[in-house]
């Protein structure tokens, strides 16, 4: 029988998510260096490099604050002293500096608002990390970088990781917001480098059920299915690589699985 998506994520929690967040941070102070910070962005429309970095520098601020004090807290709005790149990648670095020394001094169980179920420190440890890695790519595609530079360093566990966070996290955060996902039967969701695959089911009025598939589970072989190494699938996931990309797997009903590929997942 398939488990439910809570023994995954117990597997992939074995992920250190602090350490992964700060190796992602200082690749991003690096990247800043080499960007021209009104280049575009390719993976978030009308923003330039300048915009990412003060986004992702102040989601960190507005994350350390939640942490420190356990309670929401609002959007930060701070900028660099100025927009070329080396003022942008100092400012960025004492905002991710901040939030790394509160990420360490935080215990995953600890209570705090979060804006899904998981309402622990845990959640923000995760999710930094994540939000890291992706906006990672994104500048190094912002400054030329090709397809297999975007995810590089980005371990399959880690990645494997962040495709489950957007099935378990961000599909019901879109649900509650009016935005459903577009799942009009069931769909595979495989990552082929750790072997990870999950069963999304179509739920009336509700957000798709997430379910572990193991390799012993019997699944119809007529269920559609999209799959493609770790690092890709949760790019893919995140709309930062095209479902053209070699990498990436399709096999069923094409329209269906593209409906849902396209559709509200994450933003």
């Amino acid at each position: 029988m398939m488990g439910p998506v809570a023994e995954q994520h117990a597997l992939a929690s074995s992920v250190d998510y602090v350490t992964a967040y700060a190796d992602a941070a200082g690749e991003v102070v690096s990247t800043i260096a080499e960007c021209d910070m009104g280049a575009h962005v390719p993976g978030c429309p009308g923003w330039s490099t300048y915009d990412l970095v003060v986004h992702l520098g102040n989601v960190h601020a507005w994350a350390a604050t939640i942490l420190e004090t356990g309670a929401e807290a609002p959007k930060q709005t701070d900028e660099p002293s100025s927009r070329r790149a080396r003022a942008a990648a100092q400012w960025y670095s004492g905002k991710a500096e901040d939030l790394l020394t509160v990420l360490r001094e935080s215990r995953a169980a600890d209570p705090c608002w979060t804006f899904s179920r998981n309402r622990t420190a845990g959640f923000w440890q995760r999710r930094q990390a994540h939000e890291t890695t992706v906006h990672l790519a994104d500048l190094r595609a912002a400054s030329g970088g090709k397809p297999a530079r975007l995810h590089a360093g980005i371990t399959p566990a880690l990645a494997a990781d962040g495709a489950l966070e957007v099935l378990e996290v961000f599909l019901p955060r879109m649900h509650d917001r009016g935005k459903p996902a577009e799942l009009r039967a069931p769909l595979l969701v495989h990552a082929r480098d750790t072997r990870d695959t999950w069963l999304l089911t179509p739920v009336v009025d509700g957000p798709p059920k997430v379910s572990v598939v193991h390799p012993d589970d019997d699944v119809d072989d007529a269920t559609d299915l999209v799959a493609a190494p770790a690092a890709e699938l949760m790019l893919l996931l995140w709309r930062r690589l095209p479902v053209g990309h070699e990498a990436v797997t399709i096999d069923g009903h094409r329209e269906r699985i593209l409906a849902f590929l396209q559709g509200p997942l994450t933003s």
